[in-house]
């Protein structure tokens, strides 16, 4: 069977659940068109391809190979402990990364080059460059590391496309999403030990498979709703770790199509330096997902 082509028989018994065999063959046009945007995210300049090493910092400079100038973390501080002005006060909470170069090491920040010491924030990943390489300065649950994307990474100048399953219209599903009254904060593991995760919960998706009624916890609100999942695929033909998948926004009555043939892998699939987060232990299903994208080969 050629890769991202669907069956005439999955096209005729498709066909009865929708208006026309016109619009099934509109869902797979469309899946086709996802499928080439996904390769083209996942191949791009910097994407998770690019990404060759995470480095967590100390408070003691520390050096690190192929990255120049020296790193040091400062810690966030407890709620209440700064009384500085707003700016100190942010680095406080969020805490800081110095990087020590000398002017000739290249380093970037803001477009300007780190000669001597540079002090800067993590309240939100900051970019540092050198030549074409970027390095990231980031903060993940009160540790702060650096993240090198390079886009000549030998894995991103080989790819060419990710291996998924061909479109399966049976697993195009209409779905219910039970919302919360109110959203509520969870956290979560992450493939990284010992770093956790907090999401907002906006609900439940509903949905059955071969008479079985399944239960996804649905992150998000109702215009950015997506989920977190494990199979009984998961570490077999898909990521160990988990794949991802966006939900449109609900019907009035909480209807959505729950389409698991953009079922997505997370950047943690394609490189070793990646924090995603896992999936709540209620979003293990214990069927196989037979569609979607697969483990990179």
């Amino acid at each position: 069977m050629t890769r991202n082509m669907l069956p005439i028989a999955w096209v005729s018994a498709y066909a009865f659940a929708r208006d026309t065999e016109e619009d099934v063959m509109s869902d797979v046009i469309e899946w086709q068109r996802w499928a080439k945007a996904r390769d083209e995210q996942i191949g791009a300049e910097y994407g998770p391809l690019s990404l060759t090493a995470l480095h967590w910092l100390s408070d003691e400079d520390q050096n690190f190979p192929g990255v120049p100038g020296s790193w040091r973390a400062e810690p966030a501080v407890a709620d209440g402990e700064s009384s500085q002005g707003d700016s100190a006060a942010i680095a406080a909470a969020f805490g800081t990364v110095t990087v020590t170069a000398d002017s000739s090491e290249g380093i970037e920040i803001d477009g300007r080059v780190v000669s001597g010491s540079v002090r800067v924030s993590t309240e939100s990943d900051i970019q540092a460059r050198v030549g074409d390489v970027i390095v990231e300065i980031i903060e993940r649950d009160g540790s702060h590391a650096i993240r090198v994307r390079d886009p000549k990474a030998p894995a991103r100048l080989a790819f060419t496309t990710l291996p998924r399953y061909d479109f399966d219209p049976a697993w195009r599903l209409t779905a219910r999403f039970d919302a919360l009254v109110e959203p509520r904060e969870i956290t979560v593991g992450s493939v990284v030990d010992g770093i956790t995760h907090q999401s907002t919960v906006g609900g439940e998706i509903a949905f059955t498979v071969d008479g079985s009624e399944h239960r996804l916890t649905a992150f998000g609100d109702v215009d950015h709703l997506w989920i977190l999942f494990r199979d009984a695929t998961s570490g077999v033909t898909t990521p160990g770790a988990a794949r991802s998948l966006r939900v449109d926004r609900p019907a009035e009555d909480g209807t959505v199509v729950l389409d698991f043939n953009r079922a997505s892998c997370l950047p943690c699939a394609f490189n070793d330096y990646s924090t995603c987060p896992l999936p709540p232990p209620n979003n293990r299903l214990p069927i196989p997902v037979h569609t979607g994208e697969r483990s990179p080969e």
